[in-house]
């Protein structure tokens, strides 16, 4: 067992007992549950960073959003104690499979536009996200890990143009890593940079004739250099995302469907010879089957 590693069986803080160590590259982190059976995940913050984190956290409780349920300081080490979720970050889903499919996309980027909504009524500014911070479940629940979000000293690809100069970032921060997000989702890339601060957003329906103009439109506003230029706030940015989900439109470059290619046409042909072969039938006696 390595220095300063919790024993497995061992009680922390008189209540959650480790069932096992998780890897977690930030920072220790055990698998553990409590006297009524609930399983939990248990993290030893290493920094004032950490445990600032953790405090502003605790007064979230969205779905889209990895709970919190304690914190306290046991043995001289600070502690938080959390929900347990399984699942695999976008980033490892992207690596396997390169890109993820329209509705998954847009599902997701739908989800953390609510738990943004959920964490600006709560208080906070940002969620801060990246492929990295987010899981997906079995299910389809985005879970946001705000555990993850240290601060960064140098640049990143997800960092908005705000963070760059040194701004303060903001709930519209999150609609531009949002509109990153989807661009990478779909393409399985992100749009080049544009200098130093913004992107050079090229339309997503110029490489996958798939896509919508509409989409293009929803992106591009979100990925504005200048953040009032984007939607007002995420709820605005879901208002725009949620009809491409829910109806993907037929794109403009596409062609009109010919009357032997719908299956409707043949289906309605099938019908009408089907009531023509029984009208023979009762003015004949001659039934059409055997």
């Amino acid at each position: 067992m390595a220095k300063g590693e919790i024993a497995r069986g061992r009680l922390v803080d008189g209540r959650w007992r480790v069932i096992t160590a998780l890897d977690n590259p930030l920072m220790p982190a055990y698998r553990v549950r409590d006297d009524e059976g609930q399983d939990a995940e248990l993290l030893i913050l290493p920094n004032e960073d950490f445990v600032s984190s953790a405090k502003k956290f605790r007064s979230l409780n969205h779905e889209n959003i990895i709970t919190t349920y304690e914190t306290g300081v046991w043995e001289g080490r600070a502690y938080l104690v959390r929900e347990l979720v399984t699942g695999q970050s976008i980033r490892n889903w992207l690596q396997r499979d390169k890109r993820l499919g329209y509705d998954q996309a847009l599902g997701i980027a739908c989800q953390l536009c609510l738990a943004s909504t959920a964490a600006s009524n709560a208080g906070l500014s940002r969620l801060g996200f990246e492929p990295e911070n987010i899981l997906v479940t079995a299910n389809g629940f985005a879970k946001v890990d705000p555990m993850k979000l240290i601060p960064v000293e140098n640049p990143n690809d997800y960092m908005t143009p705000e963070e760059l100069k040194r701004d303060e970032p903001t709930q519209k921060s999150d609609l531009f890593r949002i509109g990153l997000m989807i661009h990478e989702m779909l393409l399985g890339r992100l749009p080049d940079r544009d200098g130093y601060w913004g992107v050079r957003f090229e339309p997503l329906s110029t490489h996958d004739q798939s896509l919508s103009l509409e989409l293009d439109k929803t992106i591009s506003k979100a990925l504005s250099l200048d953040p009032l230029e984007r939607h007002s706030d995420s709820e605005a940015l879901l208002d725009d995302l949620h009809p491409l989900l829910m109806t993907r439109p037929r794109p403009a470059s596409a062609g009109p469907v010919q009357w032997y290619e719908d299956r409707r046409f043949w289906l309605y042909v099938a019908i009408a010879l089907g009531a023509l072969a029984f009208v023979l039938s009762l003015l004949t006696g001659v039934l059409p089957f055997p």
